[in-house]
């Protein structure tokens, strides 16, 4: 039975260790707090046999990458509303993080997500921020303009719907009676 044994496996390589209960050769990684290290040397060998190593994505990638990003968003905040603005943003940060988890799981590349996450975070923010005061400060621009003219009923519709085409100014024909 032994040599059975040792024919079948001749050629290969063995890693001999005890797991058993109470032993010291038992240690957390990252997705196991009690892992047979003996099975963390296994799996580093097969790494090296393989030749399949992590690598970090090429500079100049995570620089066309962050490039990409930042057309995108000014792109979107030039196209879109504040609603869509924030969404678009938001599915792109979703996008980004799951090309880069896809990048290391099928392609062996460590990418960095922290800087594009807030980059992306932050210029959306920057951007619904500088909307909303240059927003109120208009609102209240179009409120001392047209409260001594209209009605407060009129000038409320005015300031809650501004693409009425109250707010734009029109030339129309009209007959007027004394």
């Amino acid at each position: 039975e032994v040599e059975a044994f040792a024919e079948q496996f001749h050629g290969s390589l063995a890693f001999v260790g005890d797991v058993s209960t109470g032993i010291s050769d038992i240690g957390p990684i990252p997705f196991e707090q009690s892992f047979p290290l003996v099975g963390l040397h296994a799996n580093t060998l097969n790494t090296i046999l393989t030749e399949n190593f992590l690598d970090h994505l090429d500079t100049e990638y995570f620089l066309a990458l962050v490039l990409l990003l930042a057309v995108l968003m000014i792109y979107f905040s030039y196209r879109f509303s504040s609603v869509m603005y924030t969404i678009s943003s938001a599915l792109l940060l979703i996008l980004c993080i799951v090309g880069g988890c896809t990048l290391f799981i099928y392609g062996n590349a460590i990418v960095s997500l922290i800087y594009p996450a807030l980059s992306i975070v932050f210029s959306t923010s920057t951007v619904l921020t500088y909307r909303y005061i240059t927003e109120e400060k208009e609102k209240e621009q179009l409120r001392a303009r047209f409260e001594s003219y209209f009605p407060p009923a009129v000038v409320k519709q005015m300031l809650e719907n501004p693409d009425s085409r109250m707010t734009r100014p029109m030339s129309r024909e009209i007959t007027i009676m004394f």
